[in-house]
C-alpha cells in the first residue's frame, strides 16, 4: 500500500514536521485538508476557517472573533482546549450552565404535566373523560355529574343528568366489553324502576386515536333496549 497524502497536522493547525521516510508522498495530492473542516491555503500558508483566516506561524486569527468576549478574553487566539475543562472533585461552580439546566428543568417539568406523560394509563383515560364529561354538562346547562342510582347488587353512577335525562360519556370507540355490557343492564334497570325517563350514550371522538361510536354490537343491544345513541 502506497500513502501519498496523510493528515499531518495537528488539532492546532500547525505543521507537525512528521517525516516521510519512503519518500511516498505527493505534495500535489495534498488537499490542503486541516482539522476541523479548515482549509490550508499553499500560497500564503493561511488557514481558511469558515469565517476567518488563521495563521499558524503566530497562533492567531487576522480578525477577531466575531462573538467578541464571548468567545473568551483573547478574541484573536485559537480556540480553548476543551480537555481543560475538567472538575475532578465536582467543586467547580458555573452560574450559567446551572441556570440554564434549572430552566430547561422546569420547562420539562411543565410539559411533562401538560402532556399527563408518566400517568398510568388509566389515570390518564379517566382525566380524560372527566374534562369530556364535564363539558357534555356545561353543554347541557346542568352541574348534576356523577349521579348515583340504586339497582339490585348496589348503586349506578351516571356521568351526567339532566333533569329526567341521565347522559353516559364514552371517549373514542366502545367495544361490548363485560363492563359494558353490565353497565347497559344497569341503565336498563334505572330505566324500568322509573328512577330516570330516558338515558342517552354520547359519544366524543378520541384525540388520541382518532375513533368514535360503539361498536356493531354494541349499537345493536343500544337500539334493542331503545337507548339513544348520540355523537359530539
Amino acid at each position: 500500500m502506497k500513502v501519498t497524502w496523510s493528515g499531518g497536522r495537528s488539532s492546532l493547525p500547525a505543521d507537525t514536521d512528521y517525516p516521510d521516510p519512503r519518500g511516498e508522498r505527493d505534495a500535489e495530492a495534498d488537499p490542503g485538508l486541516l482539522y476541523a473542516g479548515q482549509w490550508q491555503d499553499a500560497e500564503s500558508g493561511l488557514c481558511y476557517n469558515r469565517f476567518r483566516y488563521y495563521e499558524p506561524e503566530t497562533g492567531m486569527y487576522l480578525v477577531s472573533d466575531p462573538l467578541g468576549l464571548l468567545g473568551g478574553e483573547q478574541t484573536y487566539r485559537y480556540v480553548p482546549n476543551p480537555s481543560g475543562y475538567v472538575d475532578p472533585l465536582g467543586l467547580a461552580t458555573c452560574p450559567i450552565l446551572r441556570q440554564w439546566a434549572l430552566t430547561n428543568l422546569e420547562a420539562s417539568r411543565a410539559a411533562r404535566a401538560a402532556s399527563n406523560f408518566g400517568k398510568p394509563l388509566v389515570q390518564r383515560n379517566k382525566t380524560i373523560g372527566d374534562k369530556v364529561r364535564d363539558m357534555i354538562a356545561k353543554e347541557r346547562g346542568t352541574t348534576l355529574i356523577e349521579q348515583n342510582y340504586r339497582v339490585t347488587g348496589g348503586l349506578k353512577r351516571i356521568d351526567v343528568v339532566d333533569g329526567v335525562t341521565g347522559i353516559e360519556s364514552k371517549v373514542g370507540r366502545t367495544g361490548l366489553t363485560t363492563r359494558v355490557r353490565q353497565e347497559v343492564a344497569q341503565d336498563i334497570k334505572i330505566l324500568r324502576s322509573e328512577q330516570l325517563d330516558q338515558i342517552e350514550w354520547v359519544f366524543t371522538r378520541s384525540s388520541t386515536t382518532g375513533k368514535i361510536g360503539p361498536t356493531k354490537p354494541l349499537e345493536d343491544l343500544l337500539n334493542k333496549h331503545g337507548i339513544p345513541i348520540i355523537y359530539r
